[in-house]
């Protein structure tokens, strides 16, 4: 019979940000299984179950006694979704993920390399601070229950430790990639090669990064079922901030339809009057409205229209682009 310690200490390697990782998805609802012992592994699965019903009803209640769409309804879906999706899979793709990458970096010879990397950190930290900060900040401003808030912050960041766990993943796999990059760089190939010996360490060094490169694709496609339905959850939160981001610019491009409309009804009416005064103040009035129309621009760089989804996304690729650039730089 294997107890939590055992368990965690077998799965996982002895790095305490994947065992923190292990812990926190389970108290979040996200079932591992961490004993052979069919009463512990029931109760678990109780506790999962209960929370992931406790949770969708609070929530759901809420949302039909309201008689309104909650804007966290699809985060709760997802939620409920991915934790189904875990109780059925589990966690055994990630570790056997884990002992793979472990079992090639000795080979090869990348001791003690970090699971941790710093682009995990500062999405993680970052990810986590703007959660709570928005959380808090409805449930300041909002007038429904606290408890409300309370659930779905949990939902959400049971959803978040899972991307986390995607974005865990890839991120070991580019922090390979990189010491396999310093690996091939350090192999010293001179002009002239002055004996067998050194040529035949040199082809030997070259083949084992290329058995290094192809274990690591090896074992990303052999989690690939399991990765795409991690990746596949985060497609409902993908949604449903293209909504919140494009119905207000989709408004506001209608709302300048109608303004475009008033323009041209006001110059067909002038067309059709002759009278002076009549036409002095259609001509004020037209003027005024080309003059200024309506336009809302955010941070008076973005134009609030129907083209705010693509804007943003070529600024997030720009933004990039710059940072890979620079990254690039030695100073």
């Amino acid at each position: 019979m294997y107890n939590f310690k055992h368990y965690i200490q077998k799965h996982t390697p002895s790095n305490w940000f994947l065992k923190l990782l292990v812990i926190l998805r389970l108290l979040l609802t996200n079932y591992t299984d961490i004993s052979e012992s069919r009463a512990k592994c029931y109760i678990l699965k109780f506790y999962c179950i209960s929370i992931w019903f406790c949770i969708s009803l609070f929530y759901f209640y809420d949302v039909f006694a309201r008689n309104a769409f909650g804007i966290y309804s699809l985060c709760v879906v997802e939620y409920t979704l991915c934790g189904i999706a875990n109780f059925i899979g589990g966690d055994d793709f990630f570790f056997k993920f884990i002992r793979i990458i472990e079992i090639n970096d000795r080979i090869i010879g990348f001791k003690k390399m970090s699971f941790f990397t710093k682009y995990l950190c500062a999405i993680t930290v970052s990810n986590v601070t703007i959660r709570l900060f928005i959380s808090i900040t409805h449930a300041i401003v909002d007038p429904r229950p606290q408890y409300l808030f309370a659930t779905v912050t949990f939902a959400l960041l049971s959803t978040d430790i899972n991307h986390i766990f995607n974005i865990l993943i890839f991120s070991i796999i580019q922090n390979r990639m990189k010491q396999l990059q310093l690996f091939f760089k350090s192999i010293y190939i001179p002009v002239n090669i002055s004996g067998r010996n050194e040529v035949e360490i040199n082809i030997k060094s070259i083949r084992k990064g290329l058995l290094y490169y192809n274990n690591l694709l090896d074992n990303l496609r052999s989690i690939s079922k399991s990765l795409q339905v991690l990746l596949l959850g985060m497609m409902l939160e993908v949604m449903q901030s293209l909504i919140m981001i494009s119905s207000p610019a989709i408004i506001a491009n209608i709302t300048n339809n109608h303004v475009n409309n008033i323009k041209r009804m006001l110059s067909s009416k002038l067309l059709q009057t002759s009278d002076e005064s009549l036409v002095f103040e259609l001509e004020t009035t037209l003027q005024y409205m080309t003059l200024r129309p309506f336009q809302f621009t955010i941070c008076r760089v973005v134009t609030l229209n129907i083209y705010l989804p693509f804007v943003v996304i070529g600024l997030c690729i720009t933004y990039v682009v710059v940072g890979l650039q620079l990254s690039q730089i030695k100073i």
